[in-house]
């Protein structure tokens, strides 16, 4: 009898350990606290170094649409940032879906740095909804005959973007 008692104490720590173990494993790691929007837009216009830059842009990500109306901004003044600050500004945008910001990633396909181009790519993508088959790292010729398509296809769908993001908050 004494032994029972003994194997299900052993069995019932042994479960309690491995249920402790899956907790610990699935819970997310505490992260710091996010600086709000306008205190990122005030890092991104300072004259602090290139990685503090990115940091700011990354939390706009995850600063989610909440932060749309100031990565439209960050993204429209893109030539004053290093291609390594543009690249997420650009990922905020897609994951926003942010339609106003259109004009400027159409500009960012021709842009120099492979990495923002391909995301611009993605943006315009995932905005309007249709693949034009643009590669960044395609040669010039080939993504300027596509660059052309896909601004000819925005002008035609304007009007039907806009209705379709009309819910969407500034």
């Amino acid at each position: 009898m004494k032994r029972e008692h003994l194997y299900y104490s052993i069995i019932g720590v042994g479960l309690m350990v491995i249920v402790g173990i899956i907790i610990w494993s699935v819970l997310p790691e505490p992260t710091e606290p996010l600086a709000t929007p306008e205190v990122l837009t005030q890092q991104l216009n300072s004259d602090a170094p290139t990685d503090q830059k990115v940091k700011a842009a990354q939390d706009f990500i995850r600063h989610g649409e909440a932060a749309r109306t100031e990565v439209r901004a960050a993204l429209v003044n893109h030539q004053s940032h290093e291609p390594e600050v543009v690249a997420p500004l650009v990922q905020a945008t897609m994951k926003n879906r942010d339609h106003r910001s259109m004009p400027t990633l159409l500009d960012l396909l021709e842009h120099e740095d492979p990495q923002v181009r391909g995301r611009a790519g993605a943006a315009i993508q995932k905005i309007l909804g249709a693949d034009f088959g643009y590669r960044a790292n395609a040669s010039e010729a080939e993504r300027a005959k596509i660059i052309a398509l896909i601004k000819q296809d925005y002008q035609n769908s304007t009007a039907r973007i806009n209705e379709f993001y009309k819910d969407q908050r500034e």
